[in-house]
């Protein structure tokens, strides 16, 4: 990304974090839940939301083998 800091750029800036996303399932908070895994919150990423098969869906499509 042109113009954005090397910190905020990190791959690896939440390495061994986790993260509870609450509302998961869909929307902002999905793309939340994947930008996080990609970041690198490999430890786990908690997603809850009150719709459970999508909520399953986006876990399982994100996957735990990052």
């Amino acid at each position: 990304m042109a113009g954005v800091p090397n910190s905020i750029n990190n791959d690896h800036k939440l390495a061994g974090k986790v993260a509870i996303i609450t509302g998961g399932a869909s929307g902002i908070s999905e793309e939340t839940a994947r930008l996080f895994a990609n970041r690198g919150a490999r430890a786990m990423v908690v997603i809850v939301d009150i719709q459970d098969d999508l909520g399953n869906q986006v876990a399982a499509s994100i996957g735990s083998h990052r």
